[in-house]
């Protein structure tokens, strides 16, 4: 009996330790769960004293939305994001630093020294970019090495990257974008702010020592793309229009060139094209000239082809009639010439022949005033409104001082002013769609949308139906019979204008001998 007593004693002093055990798990449970269900309480129910002190628990990481897409008006794309590679290094964590730059040069194809002497230079740093884009053949060997474990310290980086699939198909047109995810130069930089992607956020519940604990679900906000912009651009007309370009301007050993071309009704530009090309994927290593839109930019003394806009003016005014007959012999009150004798010849001819002598006399005959009022009439001296960015007003003087002998014989054979390439196409627009002043843009109309201000292309009449088709009979004529015989076709009947001038020096004094601006405005 004693002996069955003192078993049971043992036997129960044994399970004491479980039992214990087993309550203060239990109690833990309890209270463990008590913490969570506080916790979670406090996340949605917070008490107004606690509820402050949320916001340090929480980090946030920004992820970038994708930049819009440019188009032209078909919808074809111009411009686009895509995802790329770079190269990083984290001087840390390289267990051979010596080594290092010779084995990574030459399995991916680099330069050990250039390595080696940036990681010297950002030695303290822990992010070393070696490589701001990847190739796919030294992404691929990037993939063998870390499968072989022999990149400790080499790291790859995802970045958002900007490409434009056409290369230098109207580049100085779409611009470029920069590093950070700025555009810069034309609709890149024009329509930078509606193209920009909205960065998203996650939200995540952090301890003390800053490490992710849980995410919050209500603060999460997924990123936005960015608005697609749809130019008025067309890529077969740009592509037929930057190839002509680039055959004249070669042909003749011209420096530079450019074609604006634009329709007169809407004041949507199909194509504009500058030579040299400018590629945007190369803009790092492209000379900062060759960015320019020169379309825009680079104003230039227009010569005869400004001959047309005075001629319409006097038949505006009333002046002159196709057939009033004009002495180019007549005293001026300089000297000037044509390439040859005229004598006394119609107001048409005048147009047809691009007599200096012929304009003169009739530019006297209407004086500064009116001259000058044609001229801004005709969009010259001011921005042409298509918002392109880095566009130039062009040159017109102050009224006060233009000379009362050489301007009113200047002016009308396109001296004494500037234009650019798209002032003088939308002025040439006027003769095309009955007299109207139009808005140029490169961005496509909307016709299913009349209501869109951007739709408003048409500014104010410049001159009457019957001036604007009386001077386009006569521009078909200098295509026909006079100066611009060479540009007719047998597909199209043409109307336009000629026009050779003289550089002007950049000091402004004189011109720079044996240098030449050569325009022929159509249409």
């Amino acid at each position: 009996m004693t002996t069955l007593s003192r078993q049971s004693e043992i036997e129960t002093g044994a399970r004491r330790p479980l039992i214990i055990t087993r309550i203060v798990a239990c109690v833990m449970s309890f209270m463990l769960l008590g913490i969570v269900v506080r916790v979670g309480y406090l996340q949605t129910q917070p008490a107004p004293q606690v509820e402050p002190l949320l916001g340090t628990q929480r980090a946030r990481v920004f992820m970038k939305g994708r930049r819009g897409n440019i188009l032209d008006r078909r919808g074809r794309i111009l411009g686009t994001t895509g995802l790329a590679y770079l190269l990083y290094a984290d001087p840390k964590r390289i267990e051979d630093p010596v080594t290092f730059p010779e084995y990574i040069g030459f399995t991916l194809n680099y330069d050990p020294a250039e390595i080696q002497k940036r990681l010297y230079k950002l030695r303290n740093k822990r992010y070393v970019v070696l490589d701001q884009k990847l190739s796919e053949e030294r992404l691929s060997r990037l993939y063998a090495l870390r499968e072989q474990r022999q990149m400790k310290g080499l790291h790859t980086d995802l970045w958002l990257e900007r490409k434009y699939p056409l290369g230098s198909v109207a580049g100085q047109v779409i611009g470029f974008v920069g590093r950070e995810g700025h555009g810069f130069e034309g609709a890149e930089r024009m329509y930078d702010r509606m193209m920009t992607g909205a960065p998203g956020k996650l939200g995540y519940i952090v301890d003390a020592a800053g490490r992710p604990l849980g995410i919050t679900p209500e603060g999460f906000e997924p990123p936005k793309d960015g608005q697609s912009i749809r130019l008025s651009i067309d890529v077969a007309i740009q592509m037929a229009a930057e190839l002509e370009l680039a055959r004249a301007c070669e042909e003749f050993g011209a420096e530079s060139g450019e074609m604006v071309i634009m329709d007169p009704h809407t004041g949507e530009i199909l194509a504009m094209a500058n030579y040299p090309p400018f590629d945007p994927n190369e803009y790092r290593t492209t000379d900062p000239e060759h960015r320019r839109n020169r379309c825009v930019t680079d104003p230039f003394e227009p010569g005869s082809t400004f001959k047309s806009f005075i001629w319409a003016a006097a038949i505006e005014g009333g002046y002159v009639t196709p057939d009033t007959m004009i002495n180019t012999s007549e005293s001026v009150g300089r000297p000037l010439r044509d390439t040859h004798s005229h004598g006394t010849i119609s107001w048409s001819k005048v147009l047809i022949k691009s007599s200096n002598k012929g304009m003169a006399v009739v530019g006297k005959k209407m004086g500064n005033t009116k001259l000058y009022n044609a001229v801004r009439a005709f969009g010259f001296g001011g921005l042409s409104n298509s918002g392109i960015p880095g566009e130039s007003k062009g040159l017109v003087n102050p009224l006060r001082s233009w000379s009362k002998v050489y301007s009113p014989t200047s002016v009308p054979m396109g001296q004494e002013i500037g234009a650019t390439p798209i002032q003088l196409c939308r002025a040439f627009c006027v003769f095309a769609n009955g007299g109207f002043m139009v808005n140029p843009t490169i961005r496509a109309r909307d016709p299913q949308n009349p209501d869109d201000p951007r739709n408003t292309a048409i500014v104010e009449r410049v001159i009457s139906h019957r001036t604007a088709s009386i001077t386009r009979d006569v521009l078909r004529r200098v295509v026909t019979e006079g100066t611009g015989r060479k540009a007719n076709s047998k597909l199209y009947e043409l109307f336009g204008k000629t026009g050779t001038a003289q550089v002007a020096r950049t000091d402004g004094r004189g011109y720079e001998p044996g240098a030449y601006t050569s325009v022929f405005l159509a249409g």
